[in-house]
Protein backbone atom coordinates (compact mmCIF):
# COMPACT_ATOMS: atom_id res chain seq x y z
CA UNK A 1 0.00 0.00 0.00
CA UNK A 2 1.35 3.34 -1.06
CA UNK A 3 1.20 6.67 -0.18
CA UNK A 4 1.55 10.18 -2.40
CA UNK A 5 4.15 12.27 -2.10
CA UNK A 6 5.71 15.66 -3.48
CA UNK A 7 9.67 14.78 -4.91
CA UNK A 8 11.49 18.43 -4.18
CA UNK A 9 14.38 16.75 -6.00
CA UNK A 10 12.63 15.97 -9.73
CA UNK A 11 9.29 18.67 -8.74
CA UNK A 12 6.93 15.69 -9.53
CA UNK A 13 3.97 15.26 -7.89
CA UNK A 14 1.56 12.72 -6.76
CA UNK A 15 5.13 10.08 -6.76
CA UNK A 16 3.77 6.95 -4.63
CA UNK A 17 5.84 5.42 -2.33
CA UNK A 18 5.37 2.33 0.23
CA UNK A 19 5.78 4.57 3.80
CA UNK A 20 9.08 2.99 4.93
CA UNK A 21 8.65 4.88 9.07
CA UNK A 22 6.52 7.00 10.62
CA UNK A 23 7.94 9.60 12.87
CA UNK A 24 6.15 11.89 15.85
CA UNK A 25 7.27 15.23 16.97
CA UNK A 26 6.01 17.39 19.21
CA UNK A 27 5.54 20.88 18.51
CA UNK A 28 4.51 23.32 20.98
CA UNK A 29 3.34 20.67 22.91
CA UNK A 30 0.79 19.33 20.08
CA UNK A 31 1.87 15.95 18.64
CA UNK A 32 2.64 16.26 14.46
CA UNK A 33 2.87 12.84 12.16
CA UNK A 34 5.20 12.39 9.09
CA UNK A 35 5.09 9.71 6.99
CA UNK A 36 8.51 8.78 5.24
CA UNK A 37 9.32 7.26 2.12
CA UNK A 38 11.40 7.02 -0.49
CA UNK A 39 11.52 8.00 -4.76
CA UNK A 40 12.49 4.81 -6.46
CA UNK A 41 13.21 6.93 -9.49
CA UNK A 42 15.73 9.20 -8.17
CA UNK A 43 16.50 8.58 -4.47
CA UNK A 44 15.32 10.87 -2.78
CA UNK A 45 13.65 10.51 1.07
CA UNK A 46 10.49 11.61 1.00
CA UNK A 47 8.49 13.26 3.58
CA UNK A 48 4.82 13.90 4.11
CA UNK A 49 3.39 15.42 7.16
CA UNK A 50 -0.26 13.28 8.46
CA UNK A 51 -2.82 13.78 10.68
CA UNK A 52 -2.90 10.84 13.59
CA UNK A 53 -5.64 8.77 11.53
CA UNK A 54 -3.31 8.66 8.79
CA UNK A 55 0.30 8.09 11.00
CA UNK A 56 -1.91 5.32 12.71
CA UNK A 57 -2.62 3.56 9.61
CA UNK A 58 0.57 3.21 8.72
CA UNK A 59 2.47 2.25 12.36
Amino acid sequence: MGEKFYCVKCKEKNVTSDVKEVKTYTVKGKKKYALKGKHDKCGTKLTKFCNEATANKYK
